[in-house]
C-alpha cells in the first residue's frame, strides 16, 4: 500500500470526502486542494484519477509517499 497526495487546481469542499471514499481533503489558500489517501494498487489509483477527471477537476500533481507494507520483519 502507498499513500498518495493529489494536488488539484480547484477549491474542493470537505463534503466531497464521502464521495471519494476515505480521502483527506485539505484546501490550500488560493492554491487549490490536496487530496491525500491510501491506495492498495495501481487499479485503485487509476480509479481515483478517473473520478477527478469525471468531475472536470484540473490535475496539478500526483505524488506518492514511501510504500508501506503489513509484512514486517522482526
Amino acid at each position: 500500500m502507498r499513500t498518495y497526495t493529489i494536488h488539484i487546481k480547484e477549491q474542493l469542499d470537505p463534503y466531497w470526502q464521502d464521495w471519494f471514499d476515505s480521502i483527506q481533503i485539505s484546501r490550500q489558500e488560493n492554491e487549490g486542494t490536496l487530496l491525500t489517501f491510501l491506495i492498495l494498487d495501481q487499479t485503485a489509483l487509476h480509479s481515483m484519477l478517473l473520478k477527478i477527471h469525471n468531475l472536470g477537476l484540473t490535475l496539478i500533481s500526483v505524488n506518492p509517499s514511501e510504500e508501506t507494507s503489513d509484512n514486517r520483519n522482526h
